[in-house]
């Protein structure tokens, strides 16, 4: 079955949705769903269905999205044996702020938010007790700001139930809460609970046809490595830049004896800042680093 890729069909252009493009293909078959199903099954890069990846090499960005597959007869089509078929391949990159509208009957949607907030520090990277140099607990106790983005997938289906939608979005649940999320690392990746609402579809009978929009959210942070140790983005990688050491086990409970910038034991315990200079009264310690990344790299993930 022959499959030619054919000139773009129109030029680049920027929609609500982002940037839009096409690949177009010219393939010799039976019918419009053979021809479709050929270029699925064939070696150029396309993936049934709506999917986030790096679809076309002119177009790294990881948000490219395959966003729709469509194909028609062609006029110039062969009179004996199979038909001729021209399938288009549509792509489209969004714009991260843009906060769309209600969803269309049948149409899907997507979008990136990034949101920051103050999370109470509790713990360093070793996953000791966050304390100073000289081994006391930090008063008042440090906050970090914390930083992700959350993925946003808006669909709309024809389901018989809400349940019935809801089995559908448990792939993605389940898959985002195992090791792995399409690309994702280990715990790089939460779902968060997901809205499911009924809505009415003008010129049908609610009670023969019934849509239902879904809302999942997808909270992301990547995943990064810190002293040759891998973590998980919602894994709290934080470490104490106080100096301290790591201290002995006495009667069951770790003591961390202070210590002077240079090294050497002191008498009487006093706050240190980041570098290890004594912290003047009053002064709020900063003794944290939160290890955060805004790249993201959303791939395979397919709506069905």
């Amino acid at each position: 079955m022959a499959i030619t890729e054919c000139p773009p069909p129109g030029p680049e252009q920027w929609t609500v949705n982002g940037l839009i493009a096409s690949r177009a293909f010219k393939i010799d078959a039976s019918s419009g769903m053979q021809a479709r199903n050929a270029l699925l099954d064939s070696a150029h890069g396309i993936t049934r269905g709506v999917v986030y990846c790096n679809a076309k090499s002119e177009y790294p960005d990881p948000y490219c999205i395959c966003l729709a597959i469509s194909s028609k007869g062609m006029p110039d089509a062969p009179t004996d044996g199979d038909g001729l078929y021209l399938v288009t391949c549509q792509y489209g990159r969004p714009v991260s702020t843009y906060m769309p509208p209600a969803v269309p009957y049948g149409e899907l949607r997507y979008w990136v938010e990034h949101a920051t907030s103050s999370e109470p520090a509790d713990h360093d990277i070793s996953g000791g007790p966050l304390v100073n140099s000289a081994g006391e607990p930090l008063e008042p106790p440090p906050y970090v700001e914390v930083s992700y983005d959350t993925l946003v997938i808006q669909w709309v289906r024809r389901a018989s139930s809400y349940g019935d939608l809801y089995q559908r979005y448990r792939v993605y649940k389940d898959t985002v809460n195992s090791m792995n999320f399409y690309g994702a690392g280990p715990h790089c990746m939460k779902a968060r609970p997901v809205n499911i609402e009924e809505v009415d579809r003008p010129g049908t009978k609610a009670d023969m046809i019934k849509y239902f929009r879904l809302t999942a959210r997808f909270d992301y942070r990547e995943e990064k490595t810190f002293n040759g140790i891998a973590y998980g983005g919602w894994l709290d990688v934080r470490y104490d830049r106080g100096r301290r050491t790591v201290g002995v086990v006495v009667e069951g409970k770790r003591e961390y004896p202070p210590i002077m910038f240079n090294g050497q034991a002191v008498a009487d315990p006093v706050m240190l800042d980041g570098s290890g200079q004594q912290l003047p009264d009053g002064q709020q310690p900063v003794v944290l680093v939160k290890h955060l990344y805004k790249e993201r790299n959303f791939n395979e993930i397919v709506i069905s």
